[in-house]
């Protein structure tokens, strides 16, 4: 009780504004997504079939999601109580996303708002990420459920910088048990929470600070472990590469320098004797290193150096949470439009943190652009757009633009020796 009071405290005003914007936003969103979408179908399906069969009978269908939607579905089954009504209200699951998606703006607000004089500019400003065109389109124009995944993934690096690690790596496991692509914040993750770990390093601490990640696992893939269908779940995990087997699904990014027709080309495909998906990966990890070096080197340092290492600068970490998925959408292969969606939530933070929103506009541009190309709802026709600056080279020019501008953000002021401390 006395941390339930602290925490209303701290944080009723933060509550009350996402609470209210939630409400208006449930009667201002239209109840509709775009007809005949795939996963709309999916949602239907699941759903209906999670509430004729149980939960952990889902995996026969051989769906390709991990586990933690289907517990979403499973309420959401629960809840309708029909066939007829999981059809009839299958729109509906977008305000649980929305309510998530409300949730790690609260995390946004709470960790920028020692920035400003008053609450209430941070809160006026959280707007810019909710009501932004590119935030809201995955969820409320497309009916996607990567909001979910990366609400939880901004609250993991949010309890690592306040240094809890126990919370960061659940929130981390509830993110990755949603969608693998939150295995992208696997290396800021770690790092992050890496430092406090060691400083806790005997073995009941570390047992602490491990143990409920583990349990919360367990218990996640539990259902499916007692029907022994664990093995179809791992068949997700290892068999969403090259499940869509084209150099890109619809991303704007930086294959289109170098190819002409990225969505109609096999990634089997390739030169010099590798194909574009190898070369993709050996791009990705190759850049995400340079990426993670200051980071990996500070880490380094707090482990190995006996005196007190500064930390390392918030707005960096923020800038490192846009690049974990700008550079995972923008060198591999089979990449969707919306696998960049992750990175919107934190551009938002890095902008309301530092009040700078030059790389926040820029995404926000680019990311609307490519997924509003891709899916075509606001066009209503699958005719493509032949407006320049829907040019997936325009577009792909934008996302490389951003990713100069991270890297010069990330590299600047951070002399090895020494990191310098927090604003």
């Amino acid at each position: 009780m006395p941390k339930i009071k602290k925490f209303w405290g701290e944080n009723k005003q933060i509550v009350l504004f996402l609470t209210l914007i939630f409400v208006v936003l449930i009667f201002l969103i239209p109840n509709t997504t775009t007809p005949g979408k795939y996963d709309r179908r999916c949602w239907i399906n699941w759903s209906n079939y999670i509430f004729g069969n149980g939960l952990a009978n889902i995996y026969r269908l051989e769906v390709n999601y991990l586990p933690l939607y289907h517990y979403v579905l499973f309420v959401y089954g629960k809840f309708m109580g029909s066939t007829e009504a999981i059809i009839y209200n299958i729109n509906g699951l977008k305000y649980i996303t929305l309510f998530f998606e409300l949730i790690g703006v609260g995390y946004v607000i709470s960790l920028v708002k020692d920035k400003y004089n008053a609450i209430f500019a941070p809160l006026l400003l959280s707007l810019l990420i909710v009501l932004n065109p590119a935030f809201f389109y995955d969820n409320v124009l497309y009916g996607q459920v990567d909001g979910i995944y990366s609400s939880f993934l901004f609250i993991s690096v949010f309890y690592a910088i306040k240094k809890k690690p126990g919370l960061s790596l659940l929130a981390f496991v509830i993110a990755l048990n949603l969608k693998l692509q939150a295995i992208t914040y696997a290396p800021l993750v770690f790092l992050i929470n890496l430092p406090v770990i060691f400083e806790a390093l005997n073995f009941r601490k570390v047992l602490a600070i491990i143990l409920p990640s583990v349990v919360l696992q367990f218990l996640i893939v539990l259902p499916f472990v007692l029907n022994n269908y664990i093995g179809l779940v791992w068949n997700v995990v290892t068999g969403s590469q090259g499940r869509y087997p084209y150099v890109s699904m619809g991303a704007f990014n930086g294959w289109y320098f170098f190819l002409e027709a990225p969505k109609k080309m096999n990634d089997y495909y390739g030169v010099f004797g590798r194909s574009y998906n190898a070369l993709g990966l050996v791009s990705y990890v190759s850049v995400m290193f340079l990426a993670i070096f200051p980071l990996l080197w500070w880490s380094f340092k707090v482990l190995i150096q006996r005196t007190k290492i500064p930390e390392f600068p918030i707005e960096k970490i923020l800038i490192l949470g846009i690049m974990m998925a700008l550079i995972f959408f923008y060198f591999n292969t089979q990449m969707h439009a919306r696998y960049i969606h992750s990175a919107m939530i934190f551009a938002g933070a890095y902008a309301l943190y530092t009040k700078r929103y030059l790389i926040f506009g820029i995404l926000s541009l680019g990311y609307f652009l490519n997924i509003e190309s891709s899916a075509k709802i606001l066009k209503g026709n699958i005719a493509e757009y032949e407006y320049f600056f829907f040019n997936p080279v325009f577009v792909s020019s934008l996302f490389l633009i951003v990713l100069i501008l991270c890297f010069k953000q990330l590299y600047t002021g951070v002399p090895f020796s020494k990191p310098r401390l927090n604003d």
